[in-house]
């Protein structure tokens, strides 16, 4: 059978429906596994199903000669059933039935316990070893046929597959699931793989191969809700969307230092800066977003809105933000969710799969709580990778006041090049959280 990258051609260059045919049949089960897993509903997954095989006709002719075609619609799946999620609020509920097996009596499965934080955990791996994953245990590839993909030989895709599990059980266990690595293994050799639905692959060509608008409306909302969101990642928007990308993804050490008690725990290397709860900012929140670059206003008071929800306690928690860039245009609305860890002097970040950005481990520079008063601040630095710069950013609670604010640094040959963000929030009066 020809691989991916000929059938790919045979479709762009002879409009081969039999070759697209192929490709739906190949990888149909890794994107209606992946997209139940998100959705968590039959109907859905398959809408998702058709709207991510109609994306791929669409951007066929676009993709990288290079491209790991099961990696690729494994991440186009996430970002299809995200939308999804979202248009159908069902995001709250999702988190509910996570909360639910998570606290299931200690007979539940192994595959029924890292389920619901699979995707979460492969989200936080890096692209080469996401897709080795995917390739072996979602469409249950062979060694060799991983190799194939990955332009390895087969010795170093099975040490590339057995680090990419040790680097997905270590990331499961940040998000609360603990389970051996033989457990694992097994969990995702046996039921890794989603069987196709009867009838399914009919469904997605009919629709994948139609002309713009013939699908349903409720798939073709899908499509559309995607492709901006991708499109709005590769683009990248400038030094305007790199600080919607930081916001709020952990990154940062305060740039306005506040002369007050900071909760610490002393160490042999000195002070270290304990945070112990996210609950003060947990709620509905609504104001204004002001971006600027080296002195230069980008977006002056636009409205804004948070949606702050709390886990494990206050040690955990998920935040939709939703900003208006440029009056007139639509909203972009990005998730975000933030963990400390045991010691309380640090956090993992997590951001929105659209942004591609901002995932890894933080430090808390500063920390302060007195209920009494109904103050909370928390600073956290986050430098990147490669020496490129470093993320900058602070949290402020007064009463029913929330302030958000973040200093990027990017560096490069020419200089330093400054960008600062700043959110003024007031909490709704709906709103009935701490």
């Amino acid at each position: 059978m020809p691989d991916d990258a000929e059938l790919l051609r045979e479709y762009v260059h002879c409009g081969s429906e039999e070759a697209f045919r192929l490709l739906v049949e190949l990888h149909a089960g890794l994107v209606h596994g992946a997209a139940l897993r998100v959705v968590r509903n039959d109907s859905v997954a398959e809408e998702v199903t058709q709207a991510v095989f109609i994306i791929l006709a669409r951007k066929a002719p676009s993709l990288p000669r290079k491209t790991v075609l099961a990696g690729w619609l494994y991440r186009t799946t996430r970002f299809v059933a995200m939308e999804a999620v979202r248009r159908e609020r069902r995001r709250l509920e999702h988190e509910e039935r996570m909360t639910q097996m998570k606290d299931s009596d200690e007979g539940a499965s192994v595959w029924e316990q890292i389920a619901p934080e699979l995707d979460e955990a492969l989200s936080r791996l890096g692209k080469t070893d996401r897709d080795a994953v995917v390739l072996r245990f979602l469409e249950q590839r062979s060694f060799v046929e991983v190799a194939t993909a990955l332009s390895i030989t087969e010795a170093a895709a099975k040490m590339r597959v057995g680090r990419a599990l040790a680097k997905l059980r270590a990331a499961l266990a940040r998000c609360g699931t603990v389970v051996s690595a033989a457990a694992l293994l097994a969990a995702l050799s046996a039921h890794g793989a989603s069987a196709v639905p009867v009838g399914l692959t009919t469904s997605v060509m009919g629709s994948a191969l139609a002309p713009c608008g013939a699908a349903g409306s409720s798939v073709s909302g899908l499509v559309k809700g995607a492709l901006i969101v991708m499109a709005w990642n590769k683009a990248k928007i400038g030094a305007t969307a790199i600080i919607l990308v930081l916001l709020l993804s952990g990154g940062g050490v305060a740039v306005w230092k506040w002369q007050s008690q900071t909760r610490g725990a002393t160490s042999g290397s000195g002070t270290r800066v304990v945070m112990q709860t996210f609950e003060p900012m947990a709620g509905e929140w609504e104001g204004t977003v002001t971006l600027t670059s080296d002195g230069r206003v980008m977006t002056d008071n636009q409205p804004c809105s948070m949606t702050v929800t709390t886990q494990q306690g206050g040690r955990a928690c998920q935040i939709a933000l939703r900003m208006r860039l440029i009056p007139g245009r639509e909203p972009t609305v990005q998730h975000y969710s933030h963990t400390l860890n045991e010691q309380g002097d640090g956090l993992f970040t997590t951001s929105d799969p659209a942004s591609g950005r901002g995932d890894g481990e933080c430090q808390v520079t500063e920390s302060f709580y007195n209920p009494a008063l109904g103050e909370w601040r928390a600073a956290m630095r986050f430098p990147l990778s490669g020496e490129r710069g470093l993320m900058e950013g602070s949290w402020e609670r007064r009463g029913n006041t929330l302030i958000v604010r973040s200093h990027d640094q990017f560096y490069s040959a020419r200089g330093t090049n400054h960008a600062y963000a700043d959110l003024q929030l007031t909490r709704r009066i709906s709103a009935n959280a701490p």
